[in-house]
């Protein structure tokens, strides 16, 4: 009994270490991926040397590591020879793995296929891995770098439209993720460009050099500095393409792709062809790829027939031919035409599958939903069926109840026949009530006008007694200074023009007549009174009329009325 307890005891602590190294070659796995990202090479160094350590791991592991190996040789440029290593990683974590294992598998499948300029098996990867994000969780950096290859494939082969829906879902992804950078804002404006949308390209690589313009290491975007040189040449902007071309030899950029033929054109453009002839030349006999021999060949053959020379242009036209005849271009537009449309149809017979699959469970739940509701239905049926015996019994006794009701309605309904005749005598009573008060209401109406007669009569003798104080005052006033008067009266006829003395002779004949007026003027006006106001008021005062007054003091008959209005309260 004790050793079969030391041998399970044995057993736990073994498994125990077992998960402690598991995990610990876990996470330094994953700091050997963290390094890769900046050192490849270094990366690939210190995975060499645990493999020992993962030799003795788990099959995940072992994988995890395999699939590592080729992520950090395709970061360090170190293109695949063979597809064999890569198949065992496919076969192994389209079953096993999780979706983001498979997402980086099908990437590097992709890059592996690329590598051996097996494009339609790149495409096919390539899509695969970027339809992993309708799956599960996924690495979203690489789904920009997914997008980003699949621009590429499609862009080398003239497939512009695709490969601007592949830039646009790039710049979607990097702009969420905040890595837009010109790299990927170049690749929209250049599909752009052969779609002949040229002022949305325009307006793309103004945006791009802008970004670059901005950055302090600028070598960092040479190729993007010589693909805009290219552009800004052939739309014409002299300007920016001028900025382009002195950005290549402030950098020194040199051995660049497409750099020879961009300069070419960037030349030609200034009507420089025999600069434009010799880096086209040098394109031709030094280009990097076989596309840079086209594109150089092609430019050559144009500059040579628009300076008329037959020699020439048959030269470069037969070499023209040869070249194109060794890219095929034809042949790998067709190639990855076929396995884009392969690859949709197989997924769009997957999805049919799958929503067939869903179709059948749909009606398998239906089948029960349905089963279950029958069986709802019959136990429903069966409590309807006794709830409605016990509301019978209950209706039989309310129907008892209703016939006591009745009854006591009876009673009810003849005592309100009472209360409706003693109601039929009250209303007769009102009705001479209200005869009595129309009576009323007409002996109060004459009495009303009556008063009114009164008031009209009261209002009519106080004008009177106003126009008697008026002509009183006014006699009052110039028995007290008739040369006031005189004065105010040749004022008013335009005859004189009263003086600073007269005005205060004036203010001060009324101020004794009547001390508190001052007072009064002082309360009625603002703080931003004038003398021609207080004038105006003591002019009032004298029993002066508004045309009068107007005369006076020169002022327009409106101001004249309005202040009338305003200090009516004087002659009232």
């Amino acid at each position: 009994m004790k050793s079969t307890c030391l041998i399970f005891v044995m057993i736990l602590l073994v498994l125990s270490s077992c998960n402690k190294d598991i995990d610990a070659l876990t996470e330094k796995l994953s700091k050997v991926r963290e390094l890769g990202d900046t050192n490849p090479d270094s990366a690939l160094s210190v995975l060499d040397s645990l493999q020992d350590a993962i030799d003795a791991s788990s099959e995940y592991l072992r994988h995890q590591s395999a699939l590592l190996a080729i992520r950090l040789k395709d970061k360090a440029y170190l293109k695949a020879t063979n597809d064999g290593e890569i198949k065992r990683q496919l076969r192994y974590f389209e079953n096993h793995g999780t979706n983001r294992d498979r997402q980086e598998v099908y990437y590097y499948a992709g890059s592996v296929y690329r590598d051996l300029q097996d494009m339609p098996n790149a495409l096919e990867y390539f899509l695969k891995s970027a339809d992993c994000r309708n799956e599960g969780t996924i690495d979203s950096l690489m789904l920009r770098n997914t997008y980003s290859q699949l621009n590429s494939l499609y862009y080398d082969v003239q497939d512009y439209s695709h490969a601007l829906d592949m830039a646009r879902k790039e710049s979607s992804v990097a702009s969420k993720l905040g890595v837009l950078d010109a790299r990927t804002l170049l690749h929209e404006g250049s599909a752009l460009m052969h779609l002949d949308s040229v002022h949305l390209a325009h307006e793309n690589f103004c945006q791009v050099l802008e970004m670059i313009d901005k950055v302090e290491y600028k070598a960092r975007y040479s190729a993007e500095i010589v693909s805009l040189l290219h552009y800004f040449s052939i739309l014409d902007d002299k300007e920016n393409a001028e900025i382009c071309y002195k950005m290549i030899k402030n950098e020194r950029i040199t051995a660049k792709k497409d750099l020879y033929c961009n300069l070419g054109t960037f030349f030609l453009t200034k009507n420089r062809n025999d600069s434009a002839m010799y880096y086209y030349q040098l394109a031709l006999d030094n280009g990097p790829t076989l596309f840079d021999k086209y594109n150089a060949v092609r430019m050559l053959v144009l500059v040579h027939h628009q300076l008329d020379s037959k020699e020439k242009v048959d030269e470069y036209a037969n070499l023209f031919i040869h070249i194109n005849d060794s890219l095929n271009l034809g042949e790998r537009q067709k190639s990855m035409l076929v396995a884009n449309n392969n690859y949709r149809y197989f997924k769009n017979k997957e999805e049919t599958l799958k929503l067939k699959t869903e179709k059948e469970r749909y009606r398998l739940y239906s089948f029960a939903v349905c089963s279950l509701l029958i069986i709802l239905l019959l136990v429903g049926v069966s409590a309807f069926y006794l709830v409605n015996n016990r509301r019978m019994k209950k209706l039989m006794e309310k129907d008892m109840e209703l016939k006591s009701i009745q009854e006591d309605n009876k009673h009810l309904q003849e005592e309100l026949l009472k209360e409706d005749q003693e109601l039929k005598d009250t209303r007769r009573l009102l009705g001479a009530k209200k005869q009595e008060l129309e009576a009323v209401k007409t002996e109060l109406e004459d009495t009303v006008e009556n008063l009114q007669d009164t008031k009209q009569r009261l209002e009519e003798k106080k004008g009177l007694s106003q126009k008697l104080f008026k002509r009183i005052y006014k006699v009052e006033f110039s028995k007290d200074a008739e040369h006031v008067m005189k004065k105010l009266e040749n004022a008013a006829k335009g005859l004189y023009e009263m003086k600073e003395n007269d005005w205060k002779e004036l203010c001060n004949t009324i101020d004794r007549q009547h001390p508190e007026f001052h007072e009064e003027i002082i309360n009625h006006l603002d703080e931003k009174f004038t003398d021609q106001q207080v004038y105006f008021c003591y002019l009032l005062k004298a029993g002066l009329t508004q045309t009068q007054i107007r005369n006076v003091l020169d002022m327009p008959k409106s101001t004249a009325w309005t202040w009338n209005e305003r200090f009516k309260w004087i002659s009232e």
